[in-house]
């Protein structure tokens, strides 16, 4: 909270120095008392000091005064509103208490120069206790949590310099600084917020991992081959879009969807990806412990199918268009678990469901220029995700602390990985049809093949 302290900071600095020169006319006495004691021997400094003691408290209470008048305590203090990792950060309603009780903690320093007649005096200042106030917004994948932080600073401490011209009964003010930036204590609520932030950096580094890559290592040991009739009925099906759509035309498209999707999941299996291996975690665990993940799979990745009808187009700009409803009905996975709370640890097996996880693609063919394209591919539905525990008896906490971070952990890592999954091979059938295209354009330079991922 570094920000705290330049805004305490700025805020003493500028109501010390709200004149370069600020005359005391009101303190002549202290002044004049001043001048008494130093020009006489016999008082020496102790007198000096304990007048300056007395002249620092009264000024200090003054400007206690000054602050309270002036609606400085408690002080608005800035918002902040950023994007952490993609997501969304928020302060907001900030308040800074407690400006008005600053006093002095020690003697003050003095410095005399007698041939200028010029006092020099360091007050250290001390702020017991300065509290703070926020609103708090966080979305994590869209979900949105609020609340609010509360926080205390004590023994904030800084030191300033004036320079008291004892002939012009002017005071200066020469340096300011921050001495000791207090201890920063925050409310349990904040602590854990704070560990809930943890938290949620690591579901959205796991979610934002470069999962297409990662399939796609996967897949390029294989070849992605469909019938060749397939390619080349999409050609067919976009020349009779060009004629006019017909009422038989639904049940056509959707029957080669079909076709389609069942050469996916067969590419799907033939790469080795169902079941697919999940990625290990080790993470913290809300309010204490931590739980580990191991040995994860993903099983019926290749059962894609069509949860309705396929939508075909056909526009004035010469472009024909397929959109596909697909859909993966039930997905299972499991992961080994251990867990452990302080000295006692809990082992077992996590078996989790995700129904009804859904996405769209739309397929384009441009008779302008005789290229496919995958026009559009998008996650429209991420499931529903059900988790199971086995193994040790857990308590009820524990087991809604596990099913809460395992969901938010393995939730939108499954997503991601299906897209991806899915996305890759609708590519390569566009970049099939592109090439059965240029074939037949070109028969002199373009060799028909299978596409590799």
């Amino acid at each position: 909270m570094k920000w705290l302290i330049v805004v305490a900071f700025c805020l003493f600095s500028s109501a010390f120095a709200f004149e370069k020169n600020l005359q005391f006319d009101g303190h002549r006495d202290i002044v004049d008392r001043l001048k008494e004691e130093l020009v006489n021997p016999k008082l020496g400094v102790s007198g000096v000091s304990a007048i300056i003691n007395e002249y620092a408290d009264r000024l200090l209470a003054n400007l206690d005064k000054k602050i309270t008048n002036s609606s400085l305590d408690p002080l608005d203090i800035p918002g902040y509103d950023q994007k952490f990792l993609g997501e969304e950060t928020k302060l907001s309603k900030g308040k800074l208490h407690g400006l008005s009780t600053l006093h002095r903690y020690k003697d003050c320093i003095i410095t005399y120069e007698r041939t200028e007649d010029v006092l020099t005096v360091q007050i250290p200042i001390q702020f017991n206790d300065i509290s703070f106030t926020y609103d708090y917004l966080i979305k994590v994948i869209l979900i949105p949590y609020k609340g609010g932080v509360t926080g205390k600073m004590t023994n904030f401490r800084m030191n300033y310099v004036f320079s008291l011209d004892l002939n012009t009964y002017h005071v200066a003010l020469k340096t300011s600084e921050i001495t000791h930036s207090g201890f920063k204590k925050f409310n349990s609520l904040y602590r854990i917020t704070m560990k809930f932030l943890v938290f949620f950096v690591a579901c959205i580094a796991l979610a934002k991992a470069n999962y297409a890559e990662l399939i796609s290592q996967k897949y390029e040991s294989s070849t992605f081959e469909i019938p060749q009739d397939v390619a080349e009925d999409f050609l067919v099906l976009a020349r009779a879009a060009e004629q006019g759509l017909e009422s038989g035309t639904s049940a056509v498209i959707n029957n080669y969807t079909d076709r389609l999707l069942l050469n996916i999941g067969k590419f799907i299996v033939h790469s080795g990806m169902d079941p697919m291996e999940l990625p290990e975690l080790n993470q913290k665990l809300i309010p204490v412990g931590h739980f580990y993940l191991t040995e994860g799979w993903l099983q019926d990745t290749s059962t894609i199918g069509r949860y309705g009808d396929v939508i075909v187009s056909y526009s004035h700009d010469k472009k024909f268009s397929i959109e596909m409803p697909l859909l993966f009905d039930d997905l299972q996975l499991t992961y080994n678990y251990k867990v452990k709370v302080g000295l006692v640890s809990y082992k077992g097996e996590v078996l989790g469901k995700i129904k009804n996880l859904k996405m769209k693609a739309i397929l384009d063919f441009d008779f302008n220029t005789y290229q496919a394209s995958l026009k559009k591919f998008d996650m429209t539905k991420t499931g529903t995700l059900t988790l199971k525990f086995t193994g040790n008896v857990l308590v009820d906490w524990l087991v809604n602390a596990m099913s809460s971070a395992v969901s938010l952990l393995l939730h939108p890592i499954i997503t991601r990985i299906m897209t991806n999954l899915v996305k890759l091979p609708l590519e390569s059938v566009v970049s099939m049809v592109n090439n059965l295209i240029n074939s037949i354009l070109f028969p002199a330079t373009t060799t028909l093949a299978p596409v590799l991922l």
